[in-house]
């Protein structure tokens, strides 16, 4: 079974939980990167989001990127 991956949804830099970083825990998924702005867009961009349904990852920065869960 996998074990989920856990990182900070806003600072691509951060290596551990804190207060501010909005540590989210992952299953196995897609990525989808270096898209224009305007696709990700279409999907949600909360710092607190729901992993179960697609949304971007550290939206805002040069790393955001589409995350798409696979059961």
């Amino acid at each position: 079974m996998d074990r989920p991956q856990a990182a900070s949804n806003t600072d691509p830099y951060a290596t551990k939980p804190g207060v501010a970083n909005h540590w989210v825990k992952t299953g196995a998924h897609v990525m989808i990167v270096g898209a224009d702005a305007s696709f990700y867009d279409m999907y949600p961009k909360s710092a607190d989001p729901d992993t179960s349904v697609p949304y971007v990852m550290w939206a805002g920065t040069p790393y955001e990127h589409l995350m798409i869960p696979v059961k």
